[in-house]
């Protein structure tokens, strides 16, 4: 009979965290109506209309938000 070793390897899993898609920053100017951008958080990014109504007063104050 032969002497034969048996050798175990393991591997282990990384969770790897998908980035996220996109960022996107508004910017406060002088074309952009109010209420178009609070349509736009609305529409495409699911905010309710009182916290995107928020988010509007404070990109118009800062001058940006991401």
């Amino acid at each position: 009979m032969s002497n034969v070793e048996a050798a175990t390897i393991t591997r282990t899993k990384k969770a790897i965290k998908e980035p996220p898609l996109y960022r996107v920053i508004y910017i406060n100017d002088n074309t952009t109506t109010m209420k178009f951008v609070v349509e736009s958080l609305v529409e495409f990014f699911d905010y309710t209309v009182d916290t995107a109504t928020q988010l509007t007063v404070s990109i118009h104050e800062h001058g940006q938000a991401l």
